[in-house]
C-alpha cells in the first residue's frame, strides 16, 4: 500500500500496477522479503521455498521494479541450496536462477548509456554464474564429480547463449563468454575427477569452444580448444592404461598434424593451430621426461617442427637450431637401441651440411669443396676408416654407395669435390676388398699384370698421337672450365 501510494494515478489495472510498483525500494525489499517469509514459515518446505524465491526473482525483473535485479541476484543465487538431497532440483534451480539473473543483464544492456551501466550489466552476468555454483556446493558430496562437473558446463554455456543476446553495444560486446570462461573452472575439479572423466570434461570444453568459434566466425575462441585436446588426449591415454612415455606419444602426435594444418590452410586459423602445436609439444616433453625413447621422439618431432616453421618464415636461425634437435634426437634413438657404429650418428649432420651448402651455392658463388666436400667426405670417409680398421662389410658397403652417388651426381652436376671424393671411395675399397680376397696371389702376378697395363696405356697413346704430360693437361683445362 505504500508503494502504491508512491505511484502517480493512471489507469493502469491494479495488479499490473501492484507489480510495478511506485518506484519506492523499500516497498520492493519489504514486498520480496514477506512473501517469501511467508511461505517459508506456512509451509516448511524448503523446495517450495525456492520456486517461490525464484518466481519473485523473475517477476522483480520482468517488472522492472527500482532494486528489482539486485534483490533477483540475492533470491535467485543461493536458491539451489534448498535442494540439498535433490541433486536434480539443484540443477533445475541453477538453470533457471542463472537465466533470470542472465535476463536482468539482458533487459539492461540496451539502456547501458556510461561506464557505470556497463559495470553493472557485467556484475549481473557475473551473478548469472552464482547458483551453479551454489548447485555444484550442494551435488557433489555423495555424487560423482564428472556428473556434476559435466552438468556445471552444460548449464553456464545454456546461460551464456542467453547473455550473447545482450551484446547490444560496444560496451556490452563479449558478454556470453563470462560464463563460457567460468565454465573453465571446472578443470580445477581434475584432481579428483577419474582419468576417463577428466578427459571427458575437457573433450567437452574443447568442443563447445571449437563450435563456438567456428559458427560464430571467432577463430580466437579455438585458443581454447587448442589447449584442451592434448588434454584430452593424454587423459584419454591414461584411461586406457597406457604409460607415461606412451601417453607422451600420444600427445605429441597432435603436434605435427596441427603444424601441417597451419601450413596449408589461411591466416584465420594460424594462432590456434600453433598453439595446438605448442601446447601439444610441450604437454608431451614433461610426460616424456623419464622415458629417454619417447624423449628422443619428442626432441626429434620438435626439431622438424622447427625446420617446418623456419623454411616458411624465413627464419634460418629456427631452421638451424630445428636441424640441431633433429641430430639430438636421432642420437638418442641410437643410444636407446644401442648401436655403436658411426655412420648413423654422422648421417644427419652430413645431411646438415649438403642443405646448408646446397643454400650457400645459391646465394653467392661457392666452390664444391667447401659447399658439398665435407659432407660427402664425413661419411664416405668414417666408413672406409671403419672398414681399414677392421670392421665388418656393411661399412664398405656404405662407404660404396657414398662414392657411387657422389660420383654420379658430381659427374652429371659438374661438380668436382663430389666427383673426386666419390671416386677416391669408390677407389678406396675396390684396393681394399680386392687386397683382402686376393691376399695369396704371388708377386709376379702382380708385376705382370701392371706392366700389361702400362704397354696398353702406351699403345693407346702412340696411336692418338699424345704424350702423358698433353693429356694431363687436357684433362686439367676440361675440368678447371666444366667443373666447379
Amino acid at each position: 500500500v505504500a508503494d502504491l501510494r508512491r505511484r502517480q494515478a493512471d489507469r493502469t489495472p491494479l495488479g499490473i500496477a501492484l507489480l510495478t510498483g511506485g518506484g519506492w525500494l523499500p516497498g520492493t525489499i519489504g514486498l520480496a522479503v514477506s512473501v517469501l517469509a511467508g511461505f517459508s514459515f506456512g509451509t516448511g518446505s524448503s523446495l517450495l521455498v525456492g520456486v517461490v524465491a525464484l518466481a519473485i526473482a523473475g517477476l522483480l525483473v520482468g517488472s522492472g521494479r527500482p532494486g528489482g535485479a539486485a534483490i533477483a541476484v540475492l533470491l535467485a543465487g543461493p536458491v539451489p541450496l534448498l535442494a540439498h538431497g535433490h541433486p536434480l532440483m539443484a540443477g533445475i534451480f541453477a538453470l533457471a536462477g542463472g537465466l533470470i539473473v542472465a535476463s536482468a543483464a539482458v533487459i539492461r544492456s540496451p539502456l547501458v548509456a556510461n561506464e557505470i551501466d556497463a559495470q553493472g550489466v557485467w556484475l549481473l552476468a557475473l551473478a548469472a554464474t552464482v547458483p551453479v555454483l551454489s548447485a555444484g556446493l550442494v551435488t557433489v558430496d555423495g555424487h560423482s564429480p564428472t556428473v556434476v562437473s559435466l552438468a556445471a558446463v552444460g548449464l553456464l554455456w545454456i546461460i551464456a547463449l542467453v547473455l550473447d543476446r545482450g551484446e547490444c553495444g560496444p560496451r556490452t560486446v563479449g558478454l556470453g563468454l563470462v560464463a563460457r570462461a567460468a565454465s573453465g573452472l571446472t578443470l580445477l575439479a581434475m584432481p579428483v575427477l577419474a582419468p576417463s572423466g577428466a578427459a571427458l570434461l575437457a573433450a567437452s570444453l574443447a568442443a563447445l569452444t571449437l563450435a563456438d568459434a567456428w559458427l560464430r566466425r571467432r577463430s580466437w575462441m579455438a585458443v581454447a580448444s587448442a589447449v584442451l585436446v592434448p588434454l584430452a588426449v593424454g587423459w584419454a591415454a591414461v584411461a586406457a592404461g597406457a604409460s607415461l612415455g606412451e601417453t607422451a606419444l600420444a600427445v605429441l602426435a597432435l603436434a605435427p598434424i596441427a603444424a601441417v594444418s597451419d601450413v596449408l590452410v589461411g591466416r584465420t586459423w594460424m594462432w590456434p593451430l600453433r598453439v595446438a602445436t605448442g601446447s601439444a609439444l610441450l604437454g608431451a616433453g614433461l610426460l616424456a621426461g623419464g622415458d629417454r625413447g619417447a624423449l628422443a621422439t619428442v626432441i626429434l618431432v620438435t626439431g622438424a617442427i622447427a625446420v617446418l616453421y623456419g623454411s616458411r618464415l624465413a627464419l634460418p636461425e629456427i631452421t638451424w637450431l630445428g636441424g640441431g634437435l633433429v641430430t639430438v634426437g636421432t642420437w638418442l634413438h641410437l643410444v636407446d637401441h644401442h648401436v655403436h657404429v658411426t655412420e648413423p650418428y654422422l648421417v644427419p649432420v652430413s645431411v646438415a651440411l649438403l642443405v646448408a651448402g646446397w643454400q650457400g651455392r645459391r646465394n653467392a658463388p661457392i666452390s664444391s669443396w667447401v659447399a658439398y666436400g665435407p659432407a660427402v667426405a664425413l661419411v664416405g670417409g668414417s666408413a672406409l676408416v671403419e672398414r681399414l680398421a677392421g670392421g665388418g662389410a656393411a661399412h664398405a658397403l656404405v662407404a660404396g654407395m657414398v662414392g657411387l652417388a657422389a660420383v654420379i651426381i658430381g659427374g652429371r652436376q659438374r661438380l668436382i669435390a663430389p666427383l673426386l671424393i666419390g671416386t677416391g671411395l669408390l677407389v678406396g675399397v675396390t684396393v681394399y676388398e680386392s687386397l683382402a680376397v686376393t691376399a695369396g696371389v704371388p708377386t709376379w702376378a702382380w708385376l705382370a699384370l701392371g706392366g700389361v697395363t702400362l704397354v696398353g696405356v702406351g699403345i693407346g697413346m702412340e696411336r692418338a698421337e699424345t704424350g702423358p704430360l698433353e693429356s694431363g693437361r687436357r684433362v686439367v683445362d676440361v675440368v678447371s672450365e666444366r667443373f666447379s
